[in-house]
């Protein structure tokens, strides 16, 4: 017989390492430690004991749970597709004859709140920190449990005053807008918690975008001055200053580029073949594209095995969660793989070229769209010289172009006062918008440390203000427009003597040099 494993490709081996730490909840019995690494989990009433409807549910570390499996389909529709005649015979069975469902990616604290949460007449556990939660959220979600779900998001409100950083990411990853702005609203009233996440990413930021991070940072520094409207979890009026007031919120797969007035794709193909597939976005059914079934399932085995599936009787139709636009160019690109000279986007449309082709890019990926792929960044790669920094540099994170990110997110650091939004932090992890910010502390702290050794700082300014070993004079002026007066966000002196000598324009000199060379050897972290 064969083993049913349950996986989830979106965790990696970092939040399993951190589930791998935590303590199970106090309502569970003791825990006897025989490793320095893995404590061992000792299963309590009532999953330790075998009844007749039971299932055993195997957790990562090799714990069983006796689990009823009425309850077990009542719970979750997973575990009830999984239970059902015809399906339970082919899960693997203990020598007890007790059928066997492995749980790969959850430990067992994890599954013993899930279980204790479920259960009925039990008192739900107490759920000892974020962590944890974020652990039986990402369950619940898999399993698809809503009463574990609700449970769960209820229990994040009392680590909000202590955790605020952590609660905001769990609270961003699935989606709760009041939890997210409780804890980014305790932020504030908590600098240490904003400092910890200015220098450190936390594992529960993996399914939170950089303009998640972006908006917490902006209210937090804000002070939480910020329009009724304003939305942590989608970018709205007032999110950022880069954001105009007439700019309307945006929800998940909604248009991010204005639609020309026709969706049709134009070629002289179209004349000669006619098209046999209509695809349209399931965020918009009114705009659809008329295509050729060839095109696209020579692009995407993932789309092609699709369209095997597509009822023959009408013009099959293909529904897709991308925007409008991302689907006119991906589909664009599919007869650009097949040597068909097409632009990848439509010139009519306009809005946001770089973050059409970044979902285009991403869209292919996806499916499995190998040339279509290469077009995207090849495209990408061409525009990324000619972008703000700070959009360059998301774009080569998102795609882990190392060469670009570097170089980006110097310039962002040298040309830009403070990091504005731009709308591809929305694809961006949370992860390099905080490697950008520990970049940007790093980078200023090697030029303050360059600044200290050459110039003083006046008790009536907090600017650094004149140089080492040089008498002030009597009388100064404002330094000239051809001195740097800040770089990387760190003063430089800001007055020079009215008749500047030839050793205060050497030191003056020196001191540009040497903060420039000591912002080079900082390094960004990257993966």
């Amino acid at each position: 017989m064969t083993s049913v494993t349950l996986s989830t490709p979106s965790t990696d081996s970092s939040i399993s390492a951190k589930l791998s730490d935590l303590k199970p909840a106090p309502s569970c019995d003791a825990i006897t430690t025989t490793s320095s690494t893995h404590p061992v989990f000792v299963v309590s009433h009532p999953f330790d004991v075998k009844t007749s409807c039971a299932v055993r549910l195997r957790s990562a570390d090799n714990v069983d749970f006796f689990v009823n499996a009425v309850i077990a389909t009542m719970a979750s529709p997973v575990f009830a597709k999984m239970l059902l005649p015809g399906n339970i015979e082919n899960l693997a069975r203990e020598e007890d004859g007790t059928a066997i469902i492995h749980l790969p990616e959850w430990r067992a604290v994890v599954v013993d709140t899930i279980l204790r949460i479920i259960y009925p007449s039990m008192r739900n556990p107490d759920i000892p920190s974020v962590s944890h939660i974020y652990a039986v959220l990402k369950a619940a979600r898999q399993f698809d449990m809503g009463l574990v779900q609700q449970v769960a998001q209820s229990s994040l409100a009392q680590f909000v005053p202590s955790d605020p950083v952590r609660v905001f990411a769990v609270a961003c990853a699935f989606g709760f807008e009041k939890e997210a702005a409780d804890a980014a609203q305790a932020a504030i009233h908590c600098r240490k918690a904003f400092q910890h996440f200015r220098f450190e990413y936390l594992p529960e930021m993996q399914d939170v975008s950089a303009g998640m991070m972006s908006r917490f940072s902006f209210f937090v520094n804000k002070f939480g001055s910020v329009p009724n409207a304003f939305s942590f979890i989608y970018p709205t009026a007032g999110a950022s200053p880069a954001l105009s007031s007439g700019y309307s919120g945006i929800k998940p797969g909604a248009e991010l580029i204005k639609v020309a007035d026709s969706c049709t794709l134009t070629h002289a193909i179209f004349s000669r073949i006619p098209n046999d597939l209509i695809v349209y976005s399931s965020v918009n059914a009114e705009e659809t594209f008329s295509t050729h079934k060839f095109a696209v399932m020579v692009s995407s085995p993932v789309l092609a095995d699709r369209l095997r599936d597509v009822s023959l009787s009408g013009l099959p139709k293909l529904v897709l969660p991308e925007s409008v636009e991302v689907l006119r160019c991906l589909l664009r690109n599919c007869y650009r793989a097949l040597n068909l000279d097409v632009d990848v986007v439509d010139e009519r449309a306009g809005g946001d070229r770089t973050r059409c082709l970044v979902g285009v890019a991403l869209a292919a990926a996806k499916y499995k769209m190998a040339a279509v792929v290469k077009l995207a960044h090849g495209d990408l790669l061409s525009l990324i010289e000619t972008l703000d920094p700070l959009e360059a540099y998301f774009v080569a994170s998102l795609f882990g172009w190392e060469v670009e990110a570097r170089l980006a997110a110097r310039n962002a650091v040298e040309m830009l006062p403070d990091f504005h939004y731009v709308p591809v932090m929305e694809e961006a992890s949370a992860m390099s918008y905080t490697r950008l910010l520990q970049y940007r502390v790093s980078v200023q702290e090697a030029v303050k440390g360059v600044v200290k050794e050459y110039v003083c700082t006046n008790s009536y300014f907090t600017s650094p203000v004149w140089f080492v070993g040089i008498s002030p004079p009597e009388q100064t002026v404002p330094a000239p427009k051809d001195y740097m007066q800040n770089y990387c966000g760190v003063s430089l002196p800001v007055f020079v003597p009215t008749a500047p000598s030839e050793s205060y324009h050497n030191l003056r000199r020196a001191l540009e040099v040497n903060v420039k060379a000591a912002a080079d050897e900082v390094v960004l972290e990257f993966d």
